[in-house]
Parts: C-alpha cells; structure tokens; sequence
C-alpha cells in the first residue's frame, strides 16, 4: 500500500500544465484551506498494471530530494478511483513550455537557466549519488515570480532504466512524446547516471534560444537515430548571435559520450562559465513567469 491522504481532503481547482504523463493542478485542502501542488498521473498508465502504477508513485515518493534546492519534494500520495495523485509544496509558477511559447529567451536568461539546473543537478547528485532524474523537460521546469526554477518530482525514468519486459510496451506508450529529450545512451539501453539530466539540461538551453531542434527527422524514432549517428549542428550558426561561453557550455553538455560531458559537482563549481553571461537573466525569467501568471489570472 501507499501511504497518502483522503481524495475527499483536497479539493481540485484548476488545470496549471498538461505533460506526456501527468497534469498538474492548483488544489487546496478542504481541512485547512492551505494551497496545494497536485500532480495527477494519466490515468491511462492502470491499463499497463497497478505495480506498474505503484512503484512509479513510490519512486517519487521515496527518493531522496535534497532540501532547500530547486526540487519539488512531494509530501504525500492520493489515490481517487483511478486516479493516483501526487501532493508537491504549492508555489506560484509558470512552466518553462509556457514561457517558451512567448518566444525565444535572450542569452542571458538562458545562461541563469542553466546555472539553476546544474545547481540543481549537483543538489541530486550529492544527496543521492548515481540517481537518475529523466524527465527534464520544458514541462517539468517550473519559473517563479522571482525568477528562481523549481523541478516538478518525476521517477519514470529509473523504471525505463530498469528495463522489465513487462513494462516495456507501457513505458514506450506513455513516453514517445518525450523521448526527443532522452541522452543517447538511454536511447542504447546503456547504464545511465546525472550525465544524461545534464544533457537534458543542454536541450533545455538550446530550445529556450529559440534554436531549431538539434537532430532533425520527420517522427520521433528518425529524430533518435540521428541522435546517434549524426552531427551535432554548430549551435553559433542556428542561433546566430549567442555568445561563444553560451555556445561552448550547452555544446558540452550534449557531447555524445557521456564520459566527454562535464562531471556534474565540478561543473557546479564554475557553471561551465555561464555566471558571468547570466547578468540581468533572473530579472528577465521573473518577468516573463509575472506577466504568464498575471494573464492566466484573469
């Protein structure tokens, strides 16, 4: 069993983003009206078996997230009928994939962004090393009014690592529409570790230039293998303009070989060089989550 609260406790308000998996929503609790984060899981992951759906609410509840970090720790689960829900601390913020709609960020968003995540990254990697993350994607980042990422709790990934004939069909189903942000060695079967968030992370960066996607192909599966056989375009010639420290860092982080990206603690300590360009990005983050969040208020 998983431990949670009563479904009848917390009431649902309204839908705040739609992912590949989960949703997520403003809620608060009908005990003492104090706000709530809920990520509801699609209920279409039952059809692929109640363990299945289990030890995914468990990893997410289990895992170790470090505190006073940009991670979302949840603090309980639900269960509604079908429904599996996990409770996540409220915060006021827009998804990356929403600020993202408004156009391409200036370099110096995107270098605050990526000195967040790589905190970020370094926070999981102390606390519990060797995890995998997995699901970094523009719907799993979420932008505060201050500017400050916070990352939605996620464990598909180590159940994908883990490989289990019974879950393949079901995890491939519920994952295609991400799997563009998946390192090359998950995509081989390989061991993974935080090298592959790091990748992620470059991805991030390089679509929130406004950047035309790095490997090119008509579905997702030719799009994968040109991930693994193909160049990767010089990011100085597809967002012409973004400065050579930009371009060198996100550059790094999507080196094919994981063993050829940075190690995530020392990267921590430099941010790949990115600080210096980052002046003024948190100020534009903060501005642009303000008027997303200001809009979907009305």
């Amino acid at each position: 069993m998983i431990a949670g609260v009563e479904a009848s406790t917390i009431e649902l308000l309204r839908p705040l983003a739609q992912g590949a998996h989960a949703e997520i929503l403003a809620a608060r609790s009908r005990v003492d009206g104090a706000p709530l984060l809920i990520k509801r899981l699609n209920a279409g992951l039952a059809e692929y078996g109640e363990d299945f759906v289990d030890e995914l609410v468990l990893g997410i509840m289990r895992r170790r997230w470090p505190e006073d970090s940009a991670w979302l720790a949840p603090r309980s689960s639900v269960r509604d009928g079908a429904w599996r829900m996990i409770v996540l601390p409220w915060i006021e913020a827009a998804p990356l994939a929403v600020l993202l709609c408004a156009g391409a960020l200036p370099a110096a968003a995107v270098a605050d962004l990526g000195v967040q995540l790589i905190d970020a990254l370094a926070a999981l990697a102390r606390v519990e090393p060797g995890a995998i993350y997995g699901e970094l994607t523009p719907a799993h980042v979420l932008i505060d009014r201050r500017g400050q990422v916070r990352i939605q709790a996620a464990c598909l990934a180590p159940l994908i690592h883990r490989g289990q004939t019974r879950y393949c069909r079901g995890i491939l189903a519920v994952s295609l529409p991400e799997m563009d942000h998946w390192p090359p060695e998950r995509v081989r079967g390989k061991a993974e570790d935080l090298r592959g968030d790091l990748y992620g992370a470059g991805l991030l960066l390089w679509r929130a230039l406004g950047a035309p996607r790095p490997f090119a192909g008509d579905g997702t599966f030719a799009r994968l293998q040109a991930k693994l056989a193909g160049d990767l375009p010089r990011l100085g010639s597809v967002a012409p303009g973004t400065p050579a420290t930009l371009v060198v860092a996100i550059e790094s982080m999507l080196a094919r070989d994981p063993a050829a990206r940075p190690d995530i603690i020392r990267a921590a300590r430099d941010h790949l060089g990115l600080a210096p360009e980052a002046s003024g990005g948190r100020e534009e983050l903060a501005r642009r989550a303000t008027a997303q969040l200001d809009a979907s208020a009305r």
